[in-house]
């Protein structure tokens, strides 16, 4: 996605778990995960498909953030075989990329909410990415909730920079248009939880990298106004508690919508 094309930005892990059959337990059973993406990438047509390292900590009976960011003990030879698993489930153009926890997150699993903890937790998690740099993953996309105060920015610049540094599209994912900084870096995208497609449209008319539509509304059935606008950047997440069917339904819905 280079500039605001005609993308359709989807957090896949609750889609995964639930046309797997195995819920979290899925990320255990990297075979298992891409036969899932695959199925669902049949009935939904995005073209940036998210894999939340969250999601993965679900599958742990004790998670930790601690091991994972280290890759200790199975994780190592875990991640390895779910890069590639993940990664020969998509057909081009499709691209997938990593969703990273904020880093407030991370801090307060490593027992240290201070901010010199957050901004500790943040170079941790670039850290990480310096571990995965070489697998074939198009973009990395971090949680900043409400507006990220100065702190929270020093903590997620280190993420954006190496994500840059690696080729990488960076992307921040937000509560709502409300919550959008007001200035990002030149090729920095907003992710916002919102259904509110008028306003979305004013944006993406102006060219702005700003991605929502797919809120609770579009996944309860509601119909997306209208027609697919030239550009757009449609943006959500599978809910938990939406069933097999609800996957099919609605990506029949945007597949119509898109045309």
């Amino acid at each position: 996605m280079s500039g605001l094309e005609q993308a359709v930005w989807l957090r896949v892990a609750s889609g995964v778990e639930s046309l797997s059959e195995a819920g979290a337990r899925v990320w255990r059973d990297p075979a298992r995960a891409r036969k899932a993406l695959g199925e669902l990438l049949g009935v939904f047509p995005a073209t940036h498909v998210q894999v939340d390292l969250a999601a993965l900590l679900r599958a742990e009976t004790e998670p930790s953030w601690a091991a994972l960011l280290t890759r200790d003990g199975a994780w190592g030879e875990l991640l390895n075989e779910l890069v590639l698993a993940l990664g020969s489930a998509l057909r081009p153009p499709a691209v997938w990329g990593l969703g990273l926890p904020s880093p407030k997150v991370v801090a307060a699993a490593l027992g240290d909410e201070s901010e010199r903890g957050v901004v500790k937790a943040g170079l941790q998690l670039a850290s990480f990415l310096q571990v995965v740099r070489a697998a074939p993953i198009a973009f990395v996309a971090i949680d900043v909730g409400a507006l990220p105060a100065p702190a929270d920015r020093r903590a997620i610049n280190p993420i954006l920079r190496n994500g840059e540094m690696y080729g990488w599209r960076r992307a921040v994912c937000v509560e709502g248009l409300e919550s959008l900084p007001t200035q990002r870096p030149d090729g920095e995208i907003a992710l916002a939880q919102t259904d509110d497609l008028p306003a979305l449209c004013s944006l993406w008319q102006r060219g702005e990298l700003v991605g929502g539509g797919l809120g609770r509304r579009f996944w309860a059935g509601e119909v997306l106004d209208k027609t697919a606008p030239p550009q757009f950047l449609l943006y959500g997440s599978i809910p938990a508690d939406v069933a097999p069917r609800a996957i099919v339904e609605a990506g029949r819905q945007l597949r119509r919508w898109t045309g």
